[in-house]
């Protein structure tokens, strides 16, 4: 009995070569962009540091935030990664994959401008606001 060689082939390291790198060239267009322009946080609500590693130092667009995210979730080791799934146990995953798909685009359009026009960074903002803040209508 013959077992089939299980390796990556040449277009399996392209994307993941691709994918990884545009992440690289992402940040470092934004890096030397903010640099440039040297945008001082104005938020007094979060920390510079929670700004400038959430946010951008609040000089992203939303477009280029919800691409920042897209590109933290999908890397080129979760593509390589389904792409073995698929291959060893059947395309049933693909009703995940739609879904996620569905999920991406609804973050896209609804959350990440909501988040971003409300100055949230983290969780623990949403908490604060929801619960302590004097402005909440939880309390």
């Amino acid at each position: 009995m013959m077992s089939a060689s299980k390796s990556l082939g040449v277009a399996d390291c392209v994307v993941f070569g691709v994918l990884t790198a545009l992440g690289y060239l992402v940040g470092l267009y934004f890096s030397f962009a903010r640099r440039r322009r040297l945008v001082a946080p104005t938020d007094a609500a979060a920390a510079p540091e929670a700004l400038e590693a959430f946010l951008g130092g609040r000089s992203l667009p939303c477009v280029a935030l919800a691409i920042s995210v897209l590109a933290s979730a999908v890397n080129g080791m979760n593509v390589v990664a389904l792409i073995g799934y698929h291959y060893a146990h059947g395309f049933h995953i693909c009703w995940v994959n739609a879904w996620l798909l569905v999920a991406a685009i609804f973050s896209a359009l609804t959350l990440v401008p909501l988040f971003y026009n409300l100055r949230i960074a983290t969780v623990f903002q949403v908490v604060y606001i929801l619960f302590v803040d004097d402005r909440s209508v939880l309390k």
